[in-house]
């Protein structure tokens, strides 16, 4: 396993994003590593009916920036954004999300590789759509996987 970071492990790692902590990265030294945001979960200090309408108000984006070796040992970066939409089932009575997103560099368009990666930085991004004055936060879980053993 070629990866690098110092808070991240190879089992399911929980963390968690609200109004004061905006966004997490995680960073590898190859291309060999996907990341998978297996749920999304909405936390709030109190009990809240009307969690549909909180959730309405938050994004979630994901940022891809890849950094590569190419010609001369020139570096080159190149990202791209996308959103995770959280989608309200009305038969939920839970605000938990099941993402099961895959997160890796085939979201990158194929003519923007064009050396060696020298590293993938995957950085999960809340955003708030609308001012919101409660508390909140939203609890990831995510987990390396390998793509190669």
């Amino acid at each position: 396993m070629n990866s690098k970071n110092n808070s991240f492990k190879s089992e399911l790692e929980i963390f968690t994003l609200n109004k004061h902590l905006r966004s997490k990265e995680i960073r590898f030294v190859s291309n060999n590593d996907d990341l998978l945001i297996n749920t999304i979960s909405l936390i709030q200090d109190k009990a809240n009916d009307n969690w549909e309408q909180l959730i309405s108000k938050l994004e979630v984006k994901v940022n891809i920036k890849i950094t590569q070796l190419y010609s001369l040992n020139k570096e080159h970066m190149y990202s791209v954004n996308y959103p995770i939409h959280l989608f309200v089932d009305p038969y939920d009575v839970h605000p938990v999300f099941e993402v099961n997103k895959l997160v890796n560099i085939e979201a990158l368009p194929v003519e923007y590789i064009i050396g060696e990666i020298l590293s993938v930085t995957i950085k999960i991004e809340l955003f708030e759509r609308e001012n919101i004055n409660e508390e909140y936060c939203l609890q990831f879980q995510i987990k390396h996987i390998p793509k190669y053993s």
